[in-house]
């Protein structure tokens, strides 16, 4: 009988171990920080690069913590998949345990004001055909070396919401990932872009093209990302009027709400607001 129950013991501690080691989830905020939702096996798994303290914090993306040696010695970092790599390079962003292609998104070093025609290098925009070129403006001359591609912003029309336009210029749904300094680990906004249809971002656009730090407001001029603007984007970007609202993002808020791309339904008068704009790449 005794050996029995202790059979029992060892089953069930060995049951609960392995319910902990990959959690189940429907979304990323039932995940813990630095993991996000599967959304084919409805588990959490951590993501190449978050820092770990042991193999167990790394499931999904990997069984190895790299680089930590003792309590009290700093974290290690989660390899992805079987092979152990941190993803970096090309392939820089870990998906179901392989390194793949990510697609860059910064916040833009300028701000800009609405109602006035694009120049080159500018600082406003009419339009969100303006608001494209004032990304790409900010790309090609982004430091120390240009972003190559092709770029658009992330911001509404009264017709095509965010989503809309930039998912009509992508071919695969790629990770999105920040814009993060050499030699840091990697930092992925989003699984895919198609993921910000159900799930806020994993992390704020923090930094610009330069690869520096930021936390500043940005346009959007709708309340959700596949949102079509609902007025609130400065007569379709062609005013500044101070009769006009506008939507914007911040960056920096935590947690990152459901509405974040207008930061909990905040808004700016159009004549007094000056933004910078999220700037995506496209062409990958």
């Amino acid at each position: 009988m005794i050996r029995h129950l202790g059979f029992l013991l060892v089953l069930i501690a060995f049951s609960t171990s392995c319910s902990n080691s990959e959690k189940t989830c429907t979304a990323n905020s039932d995940c813990d920080s630095g993991q996000i939702c599967d959304a084919g096996t409805k588990s959490c798994r951590a993501l190449s690069g978050s820092e770990c303290t042991a193999a167990a914090n790394c499931i999904g993306a990997s069984n190895n913590c790299v680089g930590y040696v003792a309590a009290g010695t700093g974290p290690g970092k989660c390899q992805c998949g079987s092979t152990g790599a941190i993803c970096t390079g090309t392939d820089n962003a870990c998906v179901s345990g392989t390194c793949q292609a990510g697609r860059l998104v910064f916040t833009s070093v300028k701000s800009y004001l609405s109602g006035a025609a694009y120049t080159p290098e500018g600082t406003s925009f009419a339009s969100v055909s303006d608001a494209d070129k004032l990304c790409q403006d900010a790309a090609n001359g982004a430091t120390p070396n240009k972003l190559n591609g092709i770029w658009m912003a992330m911001i509404a029309s009264d017709t095509s919401s965010a989503y809309t336009r930039i998912q009509s210029r992508i071919l695969y749904d790629h990770p999105v990932i920040l814009n993060t300094p050499a030699g840091t680990a990697t930092k992925v906004f989003s699984e895919s872009l198609s993921a910000l249809l159900t799930d806020p971002p994993l992390v704020g656009i923090t930094f610009t093209e330069n690869k520096t730090p930021t936390g500043q407001f940005a346009w959007t001029g709708a309340v959700n990302f596949n949102d079509v603007a609902s007025g609130l984007n400065c007569a379709n970007w062609s005013s500044k009027s101070a009769n006009l609202s506008v939507n914007m993002s911040d960056p920096a808020m935590s947690p990152i709400p459901a509405n974040w791309f207008s930061n909990g339904s905040a808004t700016q008068l159009c004549s007094s607001a000056s933004a910078n704009l999220y700037c995506i790449q496209v062409d990958q």
